[in-house]
């Protein structure tokens, strides 16, 4: 991991045991990089967290903790060996390139995780003992990308722009020179994707499926989408141990819930005014609309479109276990029994 980052900063506190017998400890971190030794990539990760134990006497505990560590980073292309050739760069990267100067890439993921968890061991008597515990963790993740559409692919190194695939000699030769010589044949073109978007006034008839609305502007053909998926988890176990002499006696349950939002979101129309909802992967016209009821679409920066779907699971889990110690021989005895709804 010491190659994603370039700086790295801590700082972190324990309390020790205080005279009551709690004791507490937090900390914060920081990883980033402007850029990673792969050109375009880059990095920044921030961590914190927080953890509390106390006895509650009569060999009670109580123990809590919260971590929050959200990522942003850059992300890396895999390429082909022809694509390395042609570039000359073992650690080429083909998902950025040049706007006003600096450098953008196209795939950025954020992520973002807080998580609590609170435990409680009870000493119900001497020879028993319970644990319970609870965790819960809302997660947003986002996972960024150039989309197009009904235009040509902008990816630099698609491989019906390399030269293996064009079979004219003199124009292969011709991209593998321009590969050698002009670094921005090689890397996305910002500049050509908002030109596209600029050049490209469109009039939608029947916009939203009313045939009395029409919307006439720059139709985005190039945009950049995120792939949304926000997960609510909450997790529950107890455990219960028991011993007597030879007689040792354990059950542990776990209570798992999970609900996801997954979803494409319109991040950026890169200079347009408005993009329409519609897939061009698809032969028929009259089933390019992922929403039938709203034939032509209109989708700006922040709304959903494509795809929308709900996610829901539950798994609980039960585990007895029985153990005899005797003089020459011990016996186990164990169950598992698990319920799986989705």
């Amino acid at each position: 991991s010491n190659r994603n980052y370039e700086h790295r900063f801590g700082l972190h506190y324990a309390s020790g045991i205080h005279k009551n017998g709690a004791a507490w400890t937090a900390g914060v971190s920081r990883r980033w990089s402007g850029e990673s030794f792969v050109p375009g990539a880059f990095y920044d990760a921030w961590g914190a967290y927080l953890g509390y134990a106390k006895p509650l006497g009569a060999g009670h505990l109580v123990k809590a903790m919260f971590v929050y560590a959200p990522v942003l980073r850059g992300k890396s292309s895999p390429a082909t060996q022809e694509v390395f050739d042609l570039s000359g760069d073992l650690y080429y990267n083909a998902y950025w390139g040049y706007q006003l100067g600096k450098k953008r890439n196209s795939r950025e993921v954020q992520t973002s995780a807080p998580l609590a968890t609170f435990n409680l061991d009870l000493q119900i008597s001497n020879n028993a003992r319970l644990e319970l515990g609870v965790m819960g963790t809302y997660a947003h993740r986002s996972h960024g990308q150039l989309d197009w559409n009904n235009a040509p692919d902008p990816r630099p190194d698609y491989y019906q722009k390399l030269p293996s695939a064009i079979e004219d000699i003199t124009t292969a030769e011709r991209v593998r020179q321009r590969w050698t010589s002009d670094p921005s044949v090689s890397q996305i073109d910002w500049v050509g994707l908002y030109n596209a978007n600029y050049l490209n006034v469109r009039t939608i008839q029947n916009v939203g499926g009313d045939s009395t609305l029409s919307l006439t502007g720059t139709q985005a053909v190039y945009f950049i989408s995120q792939r949304i998926s926000d997960t609510r988890e909450f997790e529950h176990f107890g455990k219960l141990k028991w011993q007597n002499k030879r007689h040792r006696l354990q059950m542990l349950y776990r209570l798992e819930w999970s609900h996801s939002d997954n979803h494409l979101r319109l991040d950026d129309l890169l200079g347009a005014d408005f993009a329409l909802d519609v897939e061009d992967f698809i032969d028929d016209p009259a089933k390019q609309h992922p929403d039938i009821s709203q034939m032509n679409r209109v989708v700006r920066e922040g709304d959903q479109f494509g795809y929308h779907y709900l996610v829901r699971s539950g798994r609980y889990s039960l585990y007895p276990a029985y153990q005899y110690l005797g003089r020459h021989l011990d016996v186990s005895l164990g169950g598992y029994w698990q319920y799986n709804e989705f």
